[in-house]
């Protein structure tokens, strides 16, 4: 497997130069030194601590936007958007050994590769803190920039195998998550408990889909990557209105209970669809 290493210094938990020193250590095919929030004079000073790393452990590092920086520190791999690689001058590109550029659909893709691009990176594939609160294209997308170019393709976007790679704690990240889990279904369990004055096997049995309907109610995507605490407190406070309603009114079954929420969770499903479908076309 391929790997380049993506920077982004505000996600480190040690200092960066040492971060980028562990990731040296693990071999990636190359680092993207993208630190898109600074200044171009801010950025050619710590390019120059970056190569310097890269150096040592003999790691290609590619430079990102700043293509003039890049030639004056006579790195010639650099990584531009697709905007300032349209804009850049023929006699400029010939003074780079690889050049990429980042591509968000297959028709992005096509035009890379007229352009002339070493490489492209796609995506961004799964979900990452990078471009978070934004749903993930999946693997269908990244199968079909594959099969439309010719130039190597990289999947942007965080998975298990990356992210050891990248230097991070996976391990301990996964120990977190399921601790979380398993003190807020416990806590969940003790206050139903409490509110029932009873503890049975079979009780709160089936809740789970009223749990997954409040999530998606409160906008959170099914295919993940996109949702908040908030948002699934919203959908948890519209379908205990909904609930409360049906019960009070005293005439309806209870069964109306599952009947409404149930076309709403339909409605919001499609309207993700929706919305998904018309982001796609933009």
């Amino acid at each position: 497997m391929k790997v380049i290493a993506v920077s982004n210094r505000k996600l480190c938990e040690r200092p960066f130069l040492k971060q980028i020193e562990r990731v040296c250590q693990v071999k990636p095919q190359a680092i993207i030194l993208r630190e898109k929030d600074l200044s171009e004079e801010e950025y050619r000073i710590l390019s120059e601590e970056v190569l310097s790393v890269c150096k040592k452990y003999e790691i290609p590092c590619i430079l990102h936007k700043f293509w003039k920086t890049a030639l004056e520190l006579e790195c010639t791999s650099v990584h531009l958007p697709l905007p300032e690689l349209r804009k850049l001058p023929e006699d400029v590109k010939e003074q780079f050994q690889r050049i990429g550029t980042s591509v968000h659909s297959v028709e992005d893709a096509k035009e890379a590769e007229r352009l002339g691009v070493s490489y492209i990176t796609a995506g961004h594939i799964y979900v990452t803190d990078c471009k978070k609160g934004l749903a993930p294209r999946g693997l269908g997308f990244l199968k079909d920039v594959c099969s439309t170019v010719n130039v190597p393709v990289y999947a942007i976007g965080g998975n298990e195998q990356s992210a050891l790679m990248m230097g991070l704690n996976v391990k301990r990240t996964k120990m977190a998550a399921y601790l979380l889990d398993g003190f807020l279904a416990g806590l969940g369990g003790f206050l139903f408990c409490m509110n029932s004055c009873a503890g049975f096997v079979e009780q709160a049995k089936g809740l789970e889909m009223d749990a997954i309907s409040a999530a998606v109610i409160g906008g959170t995507l099914l295919s993940g990557g996109v949702g908040t605490p908030f948002g699934t407190l919203f959908g948890v406070l519209i379908k205990g209105t909904i609930s409360s309603l049906i019960t009070t009114q005293g005439t309806l079954s209870s069964w109306w209970v599952r009947i409404v929420l149930s076309a709403l969770l339909c409605f919001f499903i499609v309207l993700q669809s929706v919305f998904a479908s018309l982001k796609k076309k933009n």
